[in-house]
Order: structure tokens, then sequence, then C-alpha cells
């Protein structure tokens, strides 16, 4: 009998501990938010943008959250290369494409983007890597400004030849007519 005792008083125990943490749960999921991050060319050149797509979106009661993004760049040394903070409303979901300009000159290797949401006390954090390439040097973009500069300098030679064969004309008409 005191087994059977011990056994109701453990089980209500137990079921009173599941409730409890069902009902911090349910509470927890009203204040939640869920974030992916994306980058969409993961190997890009050193003077190049960084194209990032952060979808968040919400659970819950909340009409309208203000989310804290951070947006760090570490490289394979864990030193922050890159640090950008903003503010994004919510509402139920929000696709937030960012442009990372790395006007000033990072070099080549690979690195971490870390992005970080901040909404009340709830926090999110994913990271991705990516590599920047050294600049490479474009074969056709060399060849089409040697083509362009070859065209210019034969449209020059043709009008100058033009332009001699009308002045000789005039010297000739001046000379004939006495003008």
């Amino acid at each position: 009998m005191r087994c059977d005792k011990l056994t109701i008083i453990a089980s209500t125990i137990f079921l009173s501990i599941f409730l409890i943490n069902a009902v911090m749960a349910i509470e927890l999921n009203d204040t939640n938010f869920s974030m992916n991050i994306s980058i969409e060319d993961k190997k890009i050149c050193a003077s190049g943008s960084l194209m990032v797509n952060i979808s968040l979106s919400k659970s819950g009661d909340i009409e309208r959250a203000d989310i804290f993004v951070n947006e760090t760049i570490e490289n394979e040394q864990g030193e922050r290369v890159y640090f950008n903070q903003e503010t994004i409303a919510l509402d139920e979901f929000v696709l937030y494409k960012n442009e990372i300009n790395l006007q000033k000159k990072i070099a080549p290797g690979s690195y971490k983007l870390i992005i970080i949401a901040n909404y009340e006390n709830n926090t999110v954090q994913k990271e991705e890597d990516f590599e920047i390439t050294p600049e490479k040097f474009d074969l056709n973009v060399f060849v089409l400004i040697i083509a362009i500069l070859l065209f210019l300098a034969l449209a020059f030679c043709i009008a100058s030849k033009i332009i001699k064969k009308e002045n000789k004309k005039l010297a000739e008409a001046r000379f004939l007519y006495g003008k």
C-alpha cells in the first residue's frame, strides 16, 4: 500500500512538472521568432558585395515587433572585420535583403557571417561561411577595351585622311582660282 501512495505522489509530481513546463513552453512560443539566412553567392571578389537574405518570422499574439539585428563578419582568426546593427520591423514574416559592400579591401580568405537577432529576451543566432577571392583579371573586358581603342584609332585615321584630301582640294582650288 505504501508503494502505491509513493507511486501516486511521484506520478502527481511528474505530471505537475510536465504541465508547468508545457505552459511555460506555450508562453515562450507566444514571443518566439525564428530566423533563416542565406548568402546568394558564397564566393565573391575582394571589392564586391555580399548579398544576404534574412527571413524573420514570429509566432504568437504580438502584433508588431522590432527585431534588433547585428551583422558581423569574422575572419579565420575570429577577428571582426565588419559590423552593422539594424532594426527590422516584424509583423508576421519579413524577407530582408541586405547588400554588404566590401568597399575597404578585405584580404582574400574564408570568412564567417554571423547574424544575431534580438527581441526582448529571445535571441537567435545564425552563421554562414563564405569566401573572398582575389580580384581576377577579366580577359573579356580587356579584349573589349582593345577592340574599342582599335576602332577609335581606325576612325581617327580615316577621318584625318578625308580631312587631308578635302584640304588638298581646297588648296588646289585656291591656287587655280586665286582665292
